[in-house]
């Protein structure tokens, strides 16, 4: 699994489909065990896929709330907080554009599961 992910991950940079296979890169990585540097690997790959100017706002929150829980489950508290607090401006800011993609219903549920990650549930509430 880690293999696929990491050979097919290279063949689809720059694509909507390369953070989704750093995402399940991730998930074999960690559901091996003793396969931190291989971890390492597909969280880096997936900031980087979140840097990719055609994703669906959608897509970029999935990649920000795996991250977000990778960094909680290796026990980094200061990344987890960093990637958290990204999350949460990240969908502040396209929930409130008026040209976001599709219907900002669908981004209500990341905005507070985003805004309780950093613990401040009510900035979703608060949300335009």
């Amino acid at each position: 699994c880690i293999r696929v992910a990491q050979r097919e991950g290279e063949s689809l940079r720059g694509t909507r489909s390369f953070g989704k296979v750093a995402t399940t890169g991730l998930g074999c990585a960690l559901s091996a065990g003793d396969q931190a540097d291989a971890a390492q690997q597909f969280a880096a790959r997936m900031a980087r896929a979140f840097e990719q100017p055609d994703l669906l706002p959608i897509d970029r929150s999935y990649l920000l709330s795996d991250l977000t829980q990778y960094y909680e489950l290796v026990g980094d508290e200061p990344a987890r907080q960093r990637v958290a607090q990204q999350w949460l401006s990240y969908l502040e800011t396209a929930t409130s554009r008026q040209d976001l993609t599709g219907p900002r219903e669908y981004l209500d549920n990341e905005l507070m599961r985003a805004a309780t990650a950093v613990g401040q549930p009510a900035r979703a509430i608060a949300a335009p």
